[in-house]
C-alpha cells in the first residue's frame, strides 16, 4: 500500500461544542502534519481542511491518531488506500 486517504465530516461549526471538537481536531492536524500542510516525510498533505493523504509505510501512526480523534469527536469519515501513488492532474487557470 502506498497511500492513503483520510475525509472527515466537518460538523455543524454553529454549535458550541461541536465547534470547539472540530478546533481541537484542526490543531492535532497541525501539531501532527506541521503548519504548512506537509509533514517531513514528504508524502503526508492536507488537501483541505478535512481531507488528508498519508504516506502508509511512514506516517500509519498519524493516521491512526486522527482517526481515532475523529471517532471519539463524533465525526464521521471515509478512507481510501491507495496501493501506487495517486495520479494527480494539475490544472491553472
Amino acid at each position: 500500500m502506498h497511500s492513503i486517504l483520510l475525509i472527515v465530516d466537518k460538523p455543524n461549526i454553529e454549535e458550541a461544542e461541536a465547534n470547539q471538537a472540530w478546533l481541537a481536531f484542526q490543531v492535532a492536524i497541525s501539531n501532527n502534519l506541521g503548519n504548512n500542510g506537509e509533514a517531513q516525510q514528504g508524502q503526508d498533505q492536507i488537501l483541505s481542511e478535512n481531507v488528508l493523504l498519508f504516506g502508509a509505510n511512514t506516517s500509519f501512526d498519524i493516521f491512526v491518531t486522527l482517526t481515532s480523534l475523529a471517532q471519539s469527536s463524533g465525526f464521521p469519515y471515509q478512507v481510501l488506500f491507495f496501493e501506487k501513488g495517486p495520479q494527480w492532474i494539475q490544472h491553472s487557470p
